[in-house]
């Protein structure tokens, strides 16, 4: 499903307050979206203790399974959990990590973070508050890595060991389809699905985590 034209980012890549364009662009894969068999960029991410790392060192050689999100997302929140289940279960076969993002829902009480030290002290929140399994990364604030994901504010890229896209979804939380893709990669073998654009089932699971 491609996105209407007339569907923009208005406000621009760092938006102060979360509008109805934002939403309806959260619903369709550009056309310019990352793909199966396309490379998914590397590129240098920081760690909530302040650290910088490449995608391709996180992975260090096993596919890679990337999950946007930041604080204010309750899709994020949503898919918390599932994906700290996929981390238990692959163990160190499978890197996982979610990239802190710009907030999908800035307001008064939780301004978008114009430097990375507000960023850094939102993704720190959200490993504390979830108490995630696997990593956060966090993003530079041109959202380098979010845009090669088509900056939703919830999506999930799968990634092989070589850097190939394998598998992307609309949102996180689609692990049904999510789930049979990472065992035909860990298989050998072509996922049965390399893309999946579910919206209700994710978003009604969503819903139940938003404040």
């Amino acid at each position: 499903m491609t996105a209407p034209a007339l569907v923009p980012w208005s406000n621009g890549y760092q938006y102060d307050r979360f509008k109805i364009e934002h939403a309806l662009g959260d619903l369709w894969w550009s056309p310019e979206a990352l793909a199966a068999g396309d490379t998914f960029p590397d590129a240098t991410l920081v760690t909530p203790d302040g650290q910088t790392v490449t995608l391709r060192e996180f992975a260090n050689g096993r596919p890679l399974l990337l999950m946007s999100g930041s604080v204010t997302c309750p899709m994020a929140t949503s898919a918390i959990g599932p994906y700290g289940e996929l981390s238990d279960r692959f163990g160190g076969d499978l890197a996982v990590a979610l990239i802190d993002i710009r907030e999908a829902h800035p307001g008064a009480r939780r301004p978008q973070p114009h430097d990375m030290q507000a960023k850094i002290a939102n993704a720190r929140e959200l490993l504390h508050d979830n108490d995630l399994r696997f990593p956060v990364l966090i993003d530079d604030m041109q959202g380098t890595v979010h845009r090669a994901m088509d900056t939703f504010a919830n999506s999930a890229y799968l990634i092989d060991g070589e850097g190939k896209v394998v598998f992307r979804s609309l949102f996180a939380s689609d692990t049904a389809t999510l789930v049979p893709a990472i065992e035909a990669l860990m298989a050998g073998q072509p996922a049965p699905s390399t893309s999946s654009s579910a919206m209700v089932g994710p978003i009604a699971f969503g819903m139940g985590y938003s404040p």
